[in-house]
C-alpha cells in the first residue's frame, strides 16, 4: 500500500447536509494513489454541497465544451493558480451521490464509493495536471477526460488487484450483451435500432 504523502490539504464545508459516508477519508484515500508530481501545486480539495453557494451562484452557467452548463449538474470544479492564490478543486458531494435509493446503497460498498468519488476527483486533477505540466492543444474537457482513467486504473489495479478478474468477466459480458442486443435485427426494425414498445 502506498505511504501517505504530502498533498492538498482536504475541507469540508458543507451547509445542512451530511454525506452518507466519510467523503474527506474517500478522498484522502483516492489521493494516496496520485505521483505526488500530479498534485505538485494543488492547494486544496473542497468537499461540499451545492446549498452551500450563494443563491447568485447556483443561477451560473459555466462552459463546458463550448455550451453554457447549469451549476446544478456540475459535480466538481477546478481552479488554477491565479495572482498569488494557490489552485484548488471544489466537489460537489451532494452531486457525485444521487438522492435516489440505488446511489445511497452502492455508496455502502467502499469500492462502489472510491469509484464515484474518483471519477470526478481524478477529472479534476486532470485539469490540474493539463494546466500545470503536461499542456495539450486539445479541448480541456477532454484533456481531464483522459486522465481520470489512467489514474482510475491505476488505483483499481494497486488498491483491489485481487478483483481484477472478475471485473473483466462482468465489463465483457455487458458489452457483448449491450452490443448484441442493440445490433440484433428484430422483424419490422433496422439493424442498430430498438423495436417500438
Amino acid at each position: 500500500m502506498p505511504e501517505a504523502a504530502p498533498g492538498p490539504q482536504i475541507v469540508e464545508a458543507y451547509k445542512t447536509y451530511l454525506p452518507p459516508f466519510n467523503a474527506a477519508k474517500t478522498v484522502r484515500l483516492l489521493l494516496r494513489y496520485v505521483p505526488p508530481q500530479y498534485v505538485a501545486g494543488l492547494k486544496t480539495i473542497v468537499l461540499t454541497n451545492q446549498q452551500a453557494m450563494s443563491h447568485d451562484q447556483r443561477r451560473r452557467k459555466l462552459w463546458s465544451r463550448r455550451r453554457k452548463v447549469p451549476m446544478n449538474r456540475v459535480r466538481g470544479r477546478y481552479f488554477q493558480a491565479w495572482k498569488g492564490n494557490p489552485a484548488w478543486i471544489e466537489l460537489f458531494v451532494d452531486k457525485i451521490i444521487t438522492d435516489d435509493f440505488f446511489s445511497r446503497m452502492a455508496m455502502r460498498i467502499p469500492l462502489a464509493r472510491a469509484v464515484g468519488v474518483g471519477e470526478v476527483l481524478y477529472h479534476e486533477i486532470g485539469h490540474h495536471i493539463h494546466k500545470t505540466q503536461r499542456p495539450e492543444y486539445r479541448e480541456r474537457e477532454d484533456v481531464a477526460d483522459d486522465w481520470d482513467p489512467k489514474m482510475g486504473r491505476t488505483f483499481l489495479r494497486t488498491r483491489y488487484w485481487y478483483l481484477i478478474p472478475l471485473l473483466k468477466l462482468i465489463v465483457g459480458i455487458y458489452h457483448l450483451t449491450t452490443k448484441s442486443g442493440l445490433s440484433r435485427k428484430s422483424p419490422g426494425t433496422k439493424a442498430g435500432s430498438l423495436p417500438a414498445q
